[in-house]
């Protein structure tokens, strides 16, 4: 079995990590950062909560100076592979929009798998440096937020008029969009628009 880990998004003092559809490995989390931040910029908060929050000292020094490089954030996923394979799970690919892992691994349940990948995610720093890393690539203005993921996926039809951020906030795509169907080729649509989201919710579906 194969699972899509949508690429984790941190949204201000939230981190909400996407798995499959959004985050069926990731429960929100929610972290608090400290009363003042040594770092500037439109991301000082959210740089500020990573660092606070870091699994490890080699998580904080990448963030410390404020800037996350490409080399580092491959730095990131290769801890986040390492992780994996020492749990018997394979990492089969990795890009903007999240991550393909191979859940085939004999005499251990789908939840169980499930919970190391949660595991290797936070240890590694996937769910934390890695995502705002991608998100600052993303949207280097800082203007996509959890209002702008809802309105895209109603633009794009994946959920009714009435989804609300509080829904989105709890994981509650998964309800709309299970995990273990997002593979299947009744769900290849479904998966499409919501990488196409993930990666750009405000220009997306717009006319």
């Amino acid at each position: 079995m194969r699972l899509f880990k949508g690429a984790a998004v941190v949204f201000s003092l939230t981190v909400v990590a996407f798995a499959s559809a959004c985050s069926a490995v990731h429960p929100q989390t929610e972290l608090e950062p400290k009363k003042t931040s040594r770092f500037e910029g439109i991301y000082a908060e959210e740089l500020q909560m990573v660092f606070d929050n870091a699994p490890n000292q080699e998580i904080k020094e990448i963030v410390s100076d404020g800037v996350i490089t490409e080399a580092e954030s491959q730095v990131i996923i290769e801890a986040f592979r390492s992780c994996l394979s020492a749990n018997e799970l394979t990492l089969e690919t990795y890009d903007n929009s999240g991550a393909t892992i191979n859940l085939d691994n004999k005499g251990v349940s789908p939840d169980e798998s499930q919970s190391r990948v949660e595991k290797c995610s936070r240890e590694s720093g996937e769910n934390s440096a890695l995502a705002l890393y991608k998100r600052m690539q993303q949207d280097p203005k800082n203007e996509n937020s959890p209002e702008t993921m809802v309105e895209c996926y109603k633009r794009a039809n994946l959920v009714p008029s009435d989804f609300t951020v509080e829904e989105f906030m709890q994981n509650q795509l998964d309800t709309y969009y299970p995990p273990e169907q997002l593979y299947e080729p009744s769900g290849a649509e479904a998966l499409e628009k919501i990488r196409t989201c993930n990666d750009s919710p405000v220009d997306s579906y717009v006319g």
